[in-house]
């Protein structure tokens, strides 16, 4: 996450007084065909705020998941509502960490002829791929190079990530000593596309455990983003949830500024 200089020019909202959030929908609500969100109570509870973790579940085999980057489209960083209402989406998240330019992934990214990251990071070993050339593979995957083969030349887009969960299904972070707010992406066993967000902090570490105890029947579960940049937006009725704590640069609950993203997950009507 790219938070050092960011965080020391934004300015801290002022703080209000919440309303009171309504119970948690621990059941998928169908928003549309192939669109479900569902919000969880993670445990054990996280130290700061009210431990909810929303899960927007899509099937795409329904829907289009696509890769929006502001390199490949000319453009700049963009707040996520922003991201939304320009390119007609349903819905967007973090698509993975970025350099201080605001244009460039931390990791390998690329769509189709555009490479945004050529690097390969050696200590990230998850990648999401997206849009196949050959029409009888799956539309998303994430694939574990640890324990399989990432077919790189059979999908259009490719972004590489630190995975939260190893191939058994057990975290993969080590470091239980930080916390910070998450935004990450998953794939269930049925091959939806899981996005999980919390505003809460818990290690990464503690996250995956966290995450494993939902009934949500994971398969792979890829970093994404942390800290206040994290974000999720739903086009229905405008919600937005937006990441706040991170330890040693952000330690409070506050905040309430959406932050520039270079790129999102965007999820489209077919």
């Amino acid at each position: 996450m790219y938070l050092f200089i960011l965080l020391a020019c934004t300015s801290r909202a002022p703080k209000a007084d919440a309303p009171t959030p309504p119970p948690p929908k621990t059941s998928f609500e169908a928003l549309r065909p192939g669109l479900e969100m569902a919000t969880f109570i993670g445990d054990p509870p996280s130290p700061v705020g009210d431990s909810r973790i929303v899960v927007v579940r899509i099937d795409p085999s329904v829907l289009d998941i696509v890769l929006l980057a502001a390199s490949s489209l000319g453009t700049s960083a963009k707040a996520p509502k922003a991201w939304v209402e320009q390119h007609g989406l349903l819905a967007a998240t973090n698509a993975a960490l970025y350099e201080p330019d605001y244009l460039t992934a931390t990791f390998h990214m690329r769509q189709g002829d555009h490479i945004n990251q050529a690097k390969l990071n050696p200590d990230a070993n998850h990648f999401l791929l997206l849009d196949p050339i050959d029409g009888t593979l799956p539309a998303v995957q994430i694939v574990d190079r640890t324990c399989e083969t990432v077919p790189f030349e059979a999908y259009r887009t490719v972004v590489q990530g630190y995975r939260i969960t190893d191939c058994e299904g057990n975290p993969a972070f080590k470091d239980r000593e930080r916390i910070w707010s998450h935004a990450s992406i998953g794939i269930d066993k049925s091959g939806r596309m899981l996005w999980l967000f919390s505003r809460s902090p818990w290690s990464t570490h503690d996250f995956a455990e966290v995450l494993t105890r939902l009934p949500l029947d994971l398969h792979r579960v890829q970093y994404a983003e942390g800290g206040p940049p994290a974000a999720l937006v739903l086009q229905k009725g405008k919600e937005q949830w937006l990441g706040s704590y991170e330890s040693g640069a952000f330690q409070n609950n506050e905040n309430q500024t959406p932050f520039e993203l270079p790129f999102v997950l965007g999820v489209r009507p077919r």
